[in-house]
């Protein structure tokens, strides 16, 4: 008779830090929910949005944008499939999922800083007029932008950076079908600031 082997059982911690993971990406839309009504609260005070004499914002770099960041929580899901499925190689593969990743990522970020440093070359500025006593819809205008805007940005670099930390043991090899938790909670965190663009994206440009 042949030997029979055990099949492996998925450990008991691994049910308690997807609870974790879940736990603290919903503390985070939390975060993202509260900014989203402040900007609304900040609206609903201005007699006219976006406020006379302010630069229209444009709406070619904040789609090409979206297209980035749908893009890159693509290749951030094939790199999870890639390690499932044991391809390590290719651009279906673990590697090729991996750069990409980064890259869009990257383009994205620099979208962004483009987008600020043309706006605020056109006049959306933080300064408040000289003759303004108090509120200023100007300033509010600019501010909700940029803090909208920055707040996403910065989880994009979060996001980033947990992949960074992440990416040496994925190019040796290291996680496996069996063993990459830490992956998939990463890929889940790309996919929460994938959602979330698409929420400050609504936010900011359509509405």
């Amino acid at each position: 008779m042949g030997e029979l082997i055990p099949l492996a059982t998925p450990p008991r911690t691994a049910g308690r830090s997807a609870l974790a993971m879940a736990i603290f990406l919903g503390s985070w839309s939390i975060g993202f929910v509260a900014l989203f009504i402040g900007v609304v609260w900040v609206r609903a005070r201005a007699v006219a949005w976006p406020p006379a004499g302010a630069p229209e914002l444009p709406l070619a770099f904040p789609t090409a944008a979206s297209v980035v960041v749908l893009l890159s929580s693509t290749t951030a899901q094939a790199l999870l499939w890639g390690l499932r499925e044991g391809r390590p190689r290719g651009w279906r593969g673990v590697r090729g999922a991996l750069t990409a990743t980064h890259l869009l990522g990257l383009l994205f970020l620099a979208l962004q800083l483009t987008q600020w440093t043309a706006l605020w070359r056109a006049g959306l500025q933080l300064r408040l007029p000289k003759e303004a006593a108090g509120w200023a819809p100007e300033v509010a205008y600019a501010g909700s932008f940029y803090f909208t805007t920055a707040f996403h940005a910065v989880h994009v670099v979060a996001a980033l950076l947990v992949l960074g930390w992440l990416s040496p043991a994925l190019w040796r090899g290291r996680f496996t079908a069996r063993s990459h938790q830490p992956v998939r909670y990463a890929v889940w965190f790309w996919h929460f600031v994938t959602v979330a663009w698409f929420g400050v994206w609504a936010l900011t440009y359509l509405f």
